[in-house]
């Protein structure tokens, strides 16, 4: 049987006369995919391959006997055994191990690691940030989102960076996102989550991180960086999801050719402290947006006094402070004035209690069952006891209004000249109808000038008392009252309070 022609055996690969030696491995991979066994099992494609197989040796025979330039480039027909040994020899001569064993009778120069002089025209990829060349280099995509009113914009930032530039552009980015990105309705906040999400988990590209680890194995092995070689193969070979299986058997051959080293330990593209890092953003941004309610809550949250406790202002009536008065809330009357002393009883809120003495404006000693105990200055307010349950005057008293201060929310044009000639202060209480629309209060022997009150005024209430309790707004023991019916005309009204016999 004649042997086929050049022109026979390219055409049977679907191939023109003129064509290289790399369409001929082109199309070889692809009829060897589409006719194997094992990718046919409904029919037997087993002949149709072996003539295939056939083919390719006769087309790479002819050129290898045609180029002898070319014939360097095609794989060794040699066995695998000879091969591993030649290339072990070659790695030892690389790493600089010395040998007296030549190849081909010839002494070859180890190539020299600490040099980064390339004998490829091909440079090395380095992080764009830093400018290191490391093995945790990758390609990354981060995503930053700006939203104002009804439009979002979204830029996206790819590069090759290495594990640490990674890192903190990832936290610096999504900073922008948690606080840039929000403002645009309705799609802002969307556009924003999916973002952060995409660059808290790395921002990873797997496909152009395949093309990355391949050039840098080709380009490495080239340049006889060995080990460097063998840490990039296995870390692309370890790739989710896999190579497509012509580089899987680059690597592999790459391997063989190195004597099959151990694999090296693999980086962490993705080490804990990054979504730790990025957590811990979410949790400071969510922090800062809900410590103002807190901080408002703490200001505006009512004073109950409870132990252990210092007193917070000096006693407003300091003078008056002996005698009959109640507790604010649930008390304990120590056996003597220090709270490591022993508990005697305890006395609930609104509770008469008879006060004898005063010590350092903190302990006040008190007589309960003809027995003398101690409690907290904070704790007792000022009083008597039914006034202030009737009322809810639970609190310690703070600073007293100034006298002709109005307390009530309505205003007006009238003027009314007051005058309090008691030796006790006056709650006064202007109503329209039966509804209450201005309070204030005035010293004893004090004449005060309102001149704010509201149109409408009918009826006047007058209360006399000491104690005044700013919680309740009323007197926590009271000397009298009076009430009557007034009308407001002009700008000169004038009154004048006495309380009730």
């Amino acid at each position: 049987m004649a042997k086929p022609s050049r022109q026979q055996l390219l055409q049977q690969l679907e191939l023109p006369p003129n064509a290289s030696l790399d369409d001929v491995k082109r199309a070889y991979r692809y009829h060897a995919k589409r006719l194997h066994p094992d990718k046919n099992a409904n029919q037997d494609t087993t002949q149709a391959f072996q003539q295939l197989q056939q083919t390719y040796r006769l087309l790479i025979k002819g050129f290898q006997h045609a180029s002898p330039t070319t014939a360097n480039q095609v794989e060794s027909a040699t066995s695998i055994t000879e091969q591993v040994k030649r290339n072990q020899q070659q790695l030892a001569k690389a790493y600089g191990i010395k040998s007296s064993k030549t190849l081909n009778n010839q002494s070859v120069k180890a190539p020299d690691l600490s040099s980064t002089t390339a004998t490829d025209s091909k440079q090395l990829p380095t992080c764009q940030r830093c400018g290191q060349c490391t093995i945790n280099l990758s390609i990354r995509q981060f995503y930053r989102v700006i939203g104002l009113f009804y439009k979002t914009h979204q830029q996206q930032y790819e590069g090759i960076w290495c594990l640490g530039c990674s890192w903190k552009l990832s936290l610096w980015y999504n900073c922008i996102n948690l606080l840039l990105g929000w403002w645009a309705l309705p799609a802002g906040p969307w556009h924003n989550l999916k973002a952060f999400w995409h660059n808290a988990t790395g921002g990873y590209q797997p496909e152009k991180q395949l093309s990355l680890l391949f050039a840098w194995v080709k380009t490495l092995y080239q340049q006889h960086h060995y080990g460097e070689a063998v840490n990039f193969a296995y870390q692309l070979l370890s790739l989710n999801p896999p190579p497509n299986r012509a580089i899987q058997q680059s690597c592999y051959r790459l391997l063989d050719n190195l004597g099959n080293p151990l694999k090296p330990p693999l980086p962490n593209l993705l080490p804990w402290y990054w979504p730790a890092s990025h957590g811990a953003l979410v949790l400071l941004l969510i922090a800062m947006i809900i410590s103002p309610f807190f901080i408002q809550a703490a200001l505006h949250q009512p004073y109950i006094p409870s132990e252990p406790f210092k007193i917070r202002p000096a006693p407003l009536y300091p003078k008056e402070r002996l005698g009959r008065h109640y507790t604010l809330t649930e008390t304990k009357l120590y056996t003597s004035p220090n709270l490591n002393s022993t508990v005697e009883t305890l006395l609930p809120g609104f509770h008469p209690i008879q006060i004898a003495k005063v010590i350092d404006n903190v302990w006040l000693q008190v007589t309960y069952k003809q027995k003398p105990y101690f409690a907290r200055e904070a704790l007792i307010g000022f009083g008597d006891a039914d006034t202030a349950k009737k009322l809810k005057c639970d609190q310690y008293p703070q600073r007293k209004p100034f006298s002709g201060e109005l307390m009530g929310k309505q205003f007006g044009q009238q003027s009314l000249k007051l005058t309090n000639p008691s030796q006790q202060d006056v709650v006064v209480t202007f109503n329209s109808g039966k509804q209450q629309v201005q309070k204030v209060l005035i010293y004893a022997n004090t004449t005060a000038m309102l001149t704010h009150l509201p149109a409408g005024i009918t009826r006047l209430s007058a209360t006399f008392g000491k104690f005044y309790n700013q919680a309740c707004g009323q007197f926590t023991r009271i000397t009298g009252t009076i009430s009557q019916n007034i009308t407001l005309f002009g700008q000169q009204a004038e009154l004048s309070l006495k309380p009730s016999a």
